[in-house]
């Protein structure tokens, strides 16, 4: 399995999939994305329900890998608060 640029593999149609050098024993298959900004949002989440939270921050690629992450992020306000609002829905499911 390939993450971050390494080991993975674009299928631009249904005729890649037959080709040998695309799958493994092992693959996920995602549909690609034009991202115009990728974020992350770290959150614990304590035995008694409190949360902790690092503000969202940017994730910087080259070729598809990520070179340097970056606070604040240049994020609009209610993408800033949609983000960890869903990072408090992921912890908590």
């Amino acid at each position: 399995m390939g993450y971050d640029g390494h080991g993975q593999y674009i299928l631009n149609d249904m005729k890649d999939v037959e080709n040998s050098w695309c799958f493994t024993d092992n693959y996920i298959l995602e549909k690609l994305v034009n991202l115009k900004k990728e974020i992350s949002v770290i959150i614990t989440r304590f035995k008694n329900g409190d949360h902790s939270i690092y503000e969202p921050f940017e994730n910087i690629h080259k070729n598809q890998i990520l070179k340097n992450s970056k606070i604040p992020s240049e994020i609009s306000k209610n993408i800033y608060e949609e983000s960890i609002n869903n990072a408090k829905i992921i912890a908590n499911f």
